[in-house]
């Protein structure tokens, strides 16, 4: 079942009030992609498939497209959660390596959001090569929800 652009925007606000995101944050929702503003990513209602993109002057920086609105949210729920998360290792971090405080967050509110395991453990493995060592051990049996 599709949910309409309207009200995935709708529900992509009251998600982001629950993990105190800026409004900036939030990307542009659309069935247009003439909407989109620079570095500012956009979600696109193409009726078959979503897609989720982001120019920088005039350039497209990536574009991804999924069927799945599960996988949609969890780009935009990355997104959002990896600018909240660095803030808020910024401010209140607690190890020497941002980043550690901010992977740790991140994954605290995806969680927290309620997004599928089998993409937070896409992005503790991502994370895990990114530092070279494993901060986040890994769940081997995980349902396909």
């Amino acid at each position: 079942m599709r949910i309409e652009i309207v009200e995935l925007e709708k529900k992509v606000r009251n998600v982001m009030g629950s993990i105190n995101a800026p409004d900036y944050m939030l990307p542009t929702f659309s069935d247009d992609e003439r909407d989109a503003r620079d570095s500012q990513p956009l979600v696109l209602d193409n009726v078959i498939n979503d897609r989720y993109l982001a120019y920088e002057r005039g350039n497209l920086l990536f574009e991804k497209i999924t069927t799945e609105i599960d996988e949609l949210y969890f780009w935009i729920f990355e997104s959002i959660t990896f600018s909240v998360s660095f803030q808020y290792a910024a401010e209140f971090g607690k190890n020497k390596e941002q980043r550690i405080d901010a992977f740790e967050k991140q994954i605290e509110l995806l969680t927290q959001i309620k997004i599928k395991d089998r993409f937070i453990e896409r992005l503790k493995t991502e994370y895990n090569k990114i530092l070279g060592y494993k901060l986040f051990p890994q769940v081997t049996n995980l349902p396909e929800a």
